[in-house]
């Protein structure tokens, strides 16, 4: 008999909630039906009144074929009454916007209300949830290789790592920005110095009062950040804007009484060893563990037990 006369038996069943689900009754399809043609034999029954796609799964296996095709390929005689499950398809995501860079683009964090960007030309951008940029700040001397918003509670502060070796940590009050309009671009609170070639990954402990970094040299390096350092590097401002102004009333340039200015200059806590080559991606999962993939085709991890983060 040909394909296009061929009926095959069905039994719709499905897990679905009671609105949608069929009669479990035998019914003849054509053979030649496919997963669209079989979701429109669903809506039907259902009566739906704005379509729905569906999906089904039949001896195990997800019906992308005709009928008549996945029956040969399974061994299964047309005189078999099959019973088809069916499920609420998985709609393809849509794309909503394009966020056009000047260079490759490295790092992407959207975990706040606006989106935080690093690119090869070490500029740092945020984007709202319109697509639009709001700040673009000149981050490194070199390309951006991550990027990692710190948790809410820590404040609007985030982290950028180039390869220019450094590590930044940046207060981006837009970050919670949920309108559009001009934003104060992100402010440098402090500079991580420690690691010998190009930082690739950073990644916050649970509470973002630490954060570990991997980096070119093969090692992980573990610092402070969070509010603590937004703290100190407001402090440190503050003191250096009142020895400023103690010198402009006395008409004194005494080295004395000099305070470091811009950012804080901060050393890594703790250094782990342990690959031999590029520690290209770390993660801080739990409070007590550090994991660390490598170029030397391992992943190591790093028990803190002293460590309180």
């Amino acid at each position: 008999m040909d394909i296009e006369e061929t009926q095959v038996s069905v039994k719709f069943v499905t897990k679905l909630p009671n609105q949608l689900k069929v009669p479990e009754e035998v019914l003849s399809v054509p053979a030649k039906l496919t997963r669209l043609g079989l979701s429109q034999v669903v809506n039907s029954l259902l009566g739906l009144e704005s379509a729905q796609p569906f999906d089904f799964l039949i001896l195990g296996e997800l019906l992308r074929q005709p009928l008549k095709k996945f029956l040969l390929a399974q061994s299964v005689s047309t005189e078999t009454v099959l019973q088809v499950e069916y499920f609420k398809a998985v709609v393809p995501p849509q794309l909503k916007n394009q966020l056009p860079h000047d260079d490759w683009v490295s790092a992407v964090d959207g975990s706040q209300q606006s989106t935080l960007t690093g690119s090869y030309d070490g500029i740092l951008r945020l984007w709202n949830s319109a697509g639009e940029l709001t700040s673009s700040t000149q981050a490194h001397k070199q390309g951006i290789n991550a990027v990692s918003c710190l948790p809410s509670s820590q404040g609007a502060l985030a982290l950028s790592a180039g390869k220019d070796h450094s590590i930044r940590l940046w207060a981006a009050p837009a970050l919670k920005a949920t309108s559009s309009g001009a934003v104060q671009p992100p402010t440098c609170l402090a500079v991580y110095k420690g690691h010998t070639d190009s930082v690739e990954d950073v990644a916050a402990s649970p509470s973002g009062s630490a954060f570990c970094s991997g980096a070119w040299d093969g090692n992980v390096h573990i610092w402070r950040t969070g509010r603590e350092v937004a703290l100190a590097s407001e402090a440190a401002a503050t003191a250096s804007k009142a020895v400023s102004k103690k010198r402009k009333l006395e008409n004194t340039a005494d080295a004395s009484s000099a305070v470091a200015e811009g950012p804080l200059q901060e050393a890594a806590k703790a250094q782990l060893q342990g690959h031999s080559q590029c520690v290209s991606g770390v993660a801080w999962p739990d409070q007590d563990t550090i994991y660390s993939g490598s170029w030397d085709h391992s992943v190591s991890s790093a028990i803190l037990s002293r460590w309180h983060a």
